[in-house]
């Protein structure tokens, strides 16, 4: 990547810094030689390859966090459990449907086609206001930054995209939802990878379909 386009991500984007990624985002950004699309966010703390998760077989999908508290814990750890027991368990069909959706927002992301991403996202989170709701917490912008202000969904999605892409490229292909978890429209989808720990992204129901609740998807609790 040119050093003008990584000063250019760098200089748009405000955190917050009691964030432990946006920090480590800064800390990327002060060094020009590096490449900041080259990197995401999980990379340098999250998107590791899960050494306190467990599989129980080689290729199969891993399982916690790999934080802490972790390692060497019975399933489930405690500090998941409002996500992992959050509402009323969708049906298997439910989750079939929203691994095909996770797999087509999660290909299109990977490619940065953030129009074909935008479409799958809830509709009330793709306009005006309401998109920052999409926003995960580790991206939000500091307080009173308008770095997102009057942003489309399509702009907002191709930054986030570019700041996670290489996570993204490489766990796309292999995505699942696990775990889905609802309470009246809204939903919680746990997400399995071949190579990382678990994640988690919110999900909303409309006309009857499961849509995407947020740009990324997290790390679990």
């Amino acid at each position: 990547m040119q050093a003008a386009a990584h000063g250019s991500i760098c200089h748009m984007l405000e955190y917050s810094p009691d964030e432990r990624a946006p920090v480590k985002l800064k800390w990327l950004c002060a060094l020009p030689a590096i490449g900041l699309l080259v990197f995401s966010v999980t990379a340098c703390g999250g998107a590791r390859t899960a050494s306190g998760s467990r599989a129980s077989a080689a290729g199969s999908y891993f399982e916690g966090d790999d934080d802490v508290d972790d390692r060497g814990e019975p399933r489930p750890d405690p500090d998941e459990n409002s996500i992992r027991y959050y509402g009323h368990a969708a049906s298997a069909n439910e989750v079939r449907a929203a691994t095909a959706l996770a797999k087509r927002y999660f290909a299109a992301a990977a490619m940065g086609n953030a129009g074909a991403a935008c479409s799958l996202i809830y509709t009330s989170f793709t306009t005006g206001s309401r998109i920052a709701r999409a926003i995960p917490p580790v991206y939000a912008p500091a307080p009173g930054s308008n770095v997102f202000s009057g942003k489309s969904c399509t702009q907002v999605a191709s930054v986030l995209f570019q700041l996670d892409h290489q996570r993204l490229v490489e766990e796309a292909p292999t995505v699942q939802v696990t775990s889905l978890r609802f309470s009246g429209s809204e939903g919680l989808a746990l997400l399995g990878f071949r190579s990382i720990p678990e994640r988690w992204m919110p999900m909303e129901r409309e006309w009857g379909a499961w849509r995407i609740g947020a740009f990324v998807d997290s790390e679990l609790p």
